[in-house]
């Protein structure tokens, strides 16, 4: 049971990305990849490097803060503006109905 959904202050400024679940896995001791593509409705805004409470910021790479109302974890690709981001953190908000987490730049 959510305590306030908050998940429509969301929806004025929710945009359509691309999020991507890899999958890892092993066969006959070969390491491989699976990777499903699925769109998702984010809000997406740059983070300030200096904000960020992680423990190892990369200072040549950039950082986003994602807000959705849809499932995404950690590690899954967020694809925003033509750059991929990995899922490094993510908050569960989901007693307000929605998630927030950080993404770091893919190099």
């Amino acid at each position: 049971m959510s305590i306030l959904d908050m998940s429509d202050a969301l929806t004025d400024f929710t945009q359509a990305v691309t999020l991507s679940k890899v999958t890892s896995f092993t066969v006959d001791f070969e390491d491989f990849e699976e990777c499903e593509d699925s769109t998702i409705q984010a809000v997406i805004q740059p983070a300030q490097k200096e904000d960020l409470n992680i423990g190892n910021v990369d200072w040549s790479k950039s950082y986003i803060l994602i807000h959705s109302t849809d499932l995404f974890s950690i590690n899954d690709i967020v694809t925003w503006q033509g750059v991929k981001y990995k899922v490094i953190t993510r908050g569960n908000f989901n007693d307000y109905c929605y998630y927030e987490g950080i993404g770091e730049q893919v190099k």
